[in-house]
């Protein structure tokens, strides 16, 4: 399963709002030009790979109902409730 960048900037600003008190940990930069290269796309794949590894390994996120809906879901859309 895919998930686009915007995708996890949606996780991040759910989990910010939801959890004000918890550090979350912060998103690799947008990027205009070159966005389409590889080395840029291969390193910022990287980067929102260390990005969910680190929430889901926090104790208090990880359990988080925005979380398992980002991971189990195949079409991440915001919802009213969230």
């Amino acid at each position: 399963m895919s998930r686009r960048y915007k995708n996890f900037s949606w996780l991040h600003d759910r989990l910010t709002e939801q959890y004000p008190f918890v550090v979350i940990p912060s998103l690799p930069e947008k990027q205009i030009q070159g966005r389409f290269e590889e080395s840029f796309v291969a390193n910022r794949m990287r980067k929102l790979e260390r990005f969910l590894n680190r929430v889901v390994l926090h104790p208090l996120l990880r359990s988080s109902a925005v979380l398992h809906h980002f991971v189990t879901s195949s079409d991440v859309k915001v919802r009213a409730n969230w």
